[in-house]
């Protein structure tokens, strides 16, 4: 029965199961003695197909074998027949795995012996994410050579996945197998860990390793990018106590040496935790003292930025610029006017505005400009206090920095001159927002061409749209039409036109109010595939509600109303708004572009069709509003038609024609409301024929 080794071996280990099967050499020896020659080629076939058993003996033959090559395709299913039958002990790896992964790391080792041509291979294997692969041949290749290169590689490909902590254990892999981490492993870790979704779990982290890097054993100290990422990581968390211990130790000058990105992290840092307060359940007296000691704590900073910056020991940008400018955003109206300042004392720009509290500007605030008849000791008075700190707040700016104009000189040493920042559009659109918040459009009009004319500043859309804003405030229609004829098309938007018509319905009481938002509304039919409904509602109001003058002059050469004219105006909105209702008319009867392509079109047309789809259209919620902005507009017109008719606007001869296209509007609300499909397009466009036809009669 038992006449060969590998019989007797199949036979222990159907008794057993998954044991290992080791036989003692007295045992070997004495099978290996009752197995009679004539059974020779019978064992020869037998142990052909099992696997080979290790001993002593064969070890030098088995490791010849498998420098050979490959595992055999017939070995791989006798292994796998093995592991189906549950003979393999349990706390041993799949062998096939293994043994193409051996197979494949030891063909590559025999090229790679150079640390640059293995971090490469790194590279291409973890491109491909066989990463068990890359981890067994950087092990192999770290008992022969320094590879720190290629085991950042794997800590940054795994930091990449989110696999923070197993990031970390491959780091302490690292150094138990003799490899010295460098500076750029540390970089890889807190930059890796600063995205991390677990902001809290991460800093703990980061700051164990950070501190590790302090300590005199460690061969890395950290450097300026390494103190910046585990900033930011606070930053990230809000962990405020962590920041300032890290940003207390800063050295004056050395390897952790703060530059501008160190003092960029730290203001948004404080600038953050001021608006998160804003949002919290305290009362307002304390919000006001958390904005106040964060404004202030950043002016201390700012300080020890300008000394640095005049000593040639860094350089500042405009991220730093602006951050410092965002943060005084959210204080009061001091620190809103202390911007221009600072963007006098970092940018070189002069101020377009005098500073606040001096008689110069008193003369241009609105609260003050009815005081100009007061005798001169009064207005000496109350500018003196006016330029006196009225509050604790100001107290501790005057105590901090002023932002006082730097004039920088050149040093002998080109290393160590200091330069002013450059403005970007970032500087414009906090420039705007601050004149926006001061209500000052005349510096906001001086600043724009400033920056755009001489300083040769491409301003982007948040740009221009800060700056229609100040115009809506300042009701400056006309600079309004302006602007928008220099705004590129690709900044044009549904918002931009809004916030347009609001300027001209501001500005109603001036006669060319409607005739300039006639040519806005040329620009956006131009520009727009689909017209925005709210600016065709705001400039049939501004028709229904703007004075109408006559030609005609009265005898102390003032203009006079006149019904007729303000019945031409309203028709002239009407004729104008006929096409656009015409074209959301049909959108709102057939449907929205939500319908899928179809079957013949081809991949690309149905890329195309869902990129042009229009946001709206993505959404329920968004289609009902654009109904109902659609109602909100028919209700407009019929109401329009009711003025001219009520008013007696027009003639009575066209009050049937009014009273006709009246009833096909209402017509139209009532069958919409009711899920009933509008009247046909046949009757809306001779509906908007008759528009034309009266329109065409009331001018002649």
């Amino acid at each position: 029965m038992l006449t060969c080794r590998g019989c007797m071996r199949r036979y222990l280990q159907n008794l057993i199961g998954d044991s290992s099967i080791s036989f003692p050499p007295s045992l070997s020896r004495t099978l290996a003695a009752t197995v009679p020659s004539s059974q020779a080629s019978r064992r020869s076939s037998t142990v052909a197909f099992s696997p080979p058993v290790p001993s002593a003996g064969s070890a030098s033959h088995s490791s010849a074998d498998r420098d050979a090559g490959p595992p055999s395709p017939r070995w791989k299913d006798r292994q796998r027949w093995l592991e189906s039958r549950g003979v393999r002990p349990a706390h041993k790896p799949a062998a096939t795995k293994d043994a193409d992964q051996a197979f494949v790391v030891r063909k590559h080792l025999k090229y790679l012996k150079d640390p640059l041509k293995l971090a490469e291979q790194v590279r291409k294997f973890l491109r491909d994410d066989d990463f068990e692969t890359t981890l067994a041949l950087v092990r192999a290749a770290s008992k022969d050579i320094q590879c720190t290169v290629s085991w950042n590689h794997l800590i940054e490909w795994q930091l990449s996945k989110g696999k923070m902590n197993a990031a970390i254990k491959t780091y302490n892999e690292m150094k138990k197998r003799s490899q010295v981490p460098d500076a750029r492993t540390y970089t890889i870790i807190f930059s890796g860990c600063a995205n991390h979704p677990d902001t809290e779990h991460a800093l703990a982290k980061v700051i164990s390793i950070y501190q590790s890097m302090l300590t005199e054993k460690s061969l890395i100290k950290p450097n300026t990018i390494h103190m910046n990422a585990v900033l930011k990581m606070c930053a990230r968390a809000q962990n405020m106590d962590a920041l300032f211990a890290i940003a207390d130790k800063m050295p004056a000058k050395g390897l952790r040496a703060p530059n501008n990105l160190t003092y960029t992290t730290i203001i948004n840092a404080l600038r953050i935790s001021a608006v998160n307060d804003l949002r919290s359940t305290l009362d307002d007296k304390q919000k006001r003292e958390n904005r106040r000691k964060a404004i202030l704590q950043a002016r201390v900073l700012w300080a020890d930025v300008v000394q640095r910056w005049r000593q040639g020991d860094m350089w500042i940008d405009e991220e730093l610029v602006c951050a410092m400018g965002r943060i005084l955003l959210v204080g009061e109206t001091q620190d809103n006017d202390d911007i221009l300042s600072l963007v006098e004392q970092a940018m070189n720009i002069p101020r377009q505005v005098p500073r606040k509290g001096t008689p110069e500007r008193a003369l241009i605030e609105p609260g003050s400009q009815g005081k100009r008849t007061a005798r001169p000791d009064q207005s000496q008075m109350s500018a003196s206090n006016e330029a006196e700190p009225e509050t604790a707040a100001d107290e501790d700016i005057a105590s901090a920095e002023r932002f006082e104009p730097v004039t920088l000189t050149k040093s002998p040493s080109p290393a160590t001159n200091a330069s002013y920042a450059r403005p970007g559009p970032n500087t414009l659109s906090l420039l705007m927002q601050c004149l926006l918040n001061l209500r000052l459009k005349e510096p906001a009009s001086r600043y724009w061409k400033l920056l755009t004319k001489e300083y040769g500043l491409k301003p982007d859309s948040d740009n221009y749209h800060a700056y229609l804003r100040i115009l809506r405030y300042a009701r400056a229609s006309a600079e309004t039409l302006e602007l928008l004829l220099e705004m590129p098309t690709s900044y044009m938007q549904s918002k931009t036109f809004r916030i347009a018509m609001s300027a001209c319905e501001r500005d109603k009481n001036n006669r060319n109010a409607f005739p300039t938002s006639g040519k806005i509304l040329d620009i956006m039919e131009t520009n727009l595939k689909v017209p925005d409904i709210f600016s065709l509602t705001r400039y049939l109001d501004l028709a229904v509600t703007a004075p109408a003058y006559s030609p005609k002059v009265s005898s102390n050469g003032e203009s006079v109303q006149s019904k007729t004219a303000r019945g031409r105006q309203i028709l002239r909105a009407l004729s104008r708004l006929g096409p656009n209702f015409l074209n959301l008319r049909s959108l709102l009867s057939y449907g929205l572009p939500t319908h899928s392509p179809t079957v013949s079109e081809d991949e690309a047309q149905k890329e195309s069709f869902w990129k042009s789809m229009s946001s709206k259209a993505k959404s329920k919620k968004a289609e009902a509003e654009f109904k109902n902005e659609v109602l909100v507009l028919t209700r407009r017109l019929v109401g329009a038609h009711d003025i001219l008719i009520r008013d007696g606007l027009v003639p009575k001869s066209m009050w049937a024609e009014l009273a006709a296209q009246r009833s096909k509007l209402a017509a139209f609300i009532t069958r919409f409301k009711n899920n009933a499909r509008p009247v046909d397009d046949k009757s809306v466009r001779s509906s908007e024929q008759d528009k034309t036809s009266i329109v065409t009669r009331v001018r002649s």
